[in-house]
């Protein structure tokens, strides 16, 4: 599988591209994204501890709502739409690639399939986009099933589905 993933990835760059920056790419930018969406269990666990009170020695519910899963999720997954836009600056750099040195534009437009060159400057990119995206629709997913099983029911507020955010 992972050298199936490789060739792939090795015919879909321009030739003589570095499939290495690609790899470090998705893994620095997932991990940084997921480290900014940890925002929200800070502001979630502040947001616990007021749920209880002490007495003597046991907690028990002081009687105030958990705020809604949207409104302490503010943001959170910006890291990951922020990966995806910067997938845009692979695109812009596969097209500049083939304009450097010996690397003629017009040897990819000699190709029997004249696209080859567009082919190769979009597909890794745009895949990447979609890695990004459906990353943040998992998150988002696993943060909101959290939410929903760690609060009390008591506690929990209405769900209004609409206002989900940070997808």
């Amino acid at each position: 599988m992972k050298d199936k993933l490789r060739k792939f990835i090795e015919h879909s760059i321009p030739p003589g591209a570095i499939p290495s920056l690609i790899y470090k790419y998705m893994i620095i930018g997932g991990i940084g994204s997921v480290i900014y969406s940890l925002g929200f269990w800070a502001r979630y666990f502040n947001n616990y501890r007021d749920l209880f009170i002490r007495d003597r020695d046991n907690f028990v519910l002081s009687g105030k709502m958990m705020p809604s899963f949207d409104s302490l999720y503010e943001g959170d997954m910006y890291g990951f739409k922020l990966c995806a836009l910067f997938c845009i600056a692979f695109v812009i750099h596969y097209y500049t690639y083939y304009r450097q040195g010996s690397k003629s534009i017009y040897l990819m437009k000699r190709l029997p399939n004249r696209f080859e060159g567009h082919r190769r400057a979009f597909t890794v990119p745009l895949l990447m986009c979609v890695a990004f995206l459906i990353m943040s629709v998992i998150t988002t997913a696993v943060y909101f099933g959290l939410y929903l099983l760690v609060t009390p029911n008591e506690c929990l507020l209405p769900v209004n589905w609409q206002n989900l955010g940070g997808i």
